[in-house]
């Protein structure tokens, strides 16, 4: 025979263990820890753009416009359509 009292007990249990908030302290050991993109010497990154606006907003003395796409650290692609 099922004993249903038992059951829903133990059910009612696992129920209120599933509901249980639990919440750990960050370990140092795994913090993520954050740095600068900019260069250490405060030389100014140089963006890659193939959006029109860019040229004309991107006025931060902390970027440039670089011209060559492989020589430059950020891109901006807008990946335009060509036309054929």
């Amino acid at each position: 025979m099922i004993d249903l009292f038992g059951l829903l007990q133990a059910y009612k249990s696992h129920c209120d263990q599933l509901m249980q908030v639990v919440v750990k302290e960050p370990r140092a050991d795994n913090a993520l820890s954050t740095r600068s993109i900019f260069s250490q010497d405060g030389s100014p990154l140089t963006v890659f753009s193939d959006i029109p606006g860019v040229c004309d907003f991107l006025t931060r003395p902390e970027f440039k416009l670089g011209k060559v796409f492989k020589d430059v650290h950020l891109y901006d692609l807008g990946l335009a359509a060509q036309k054929s």
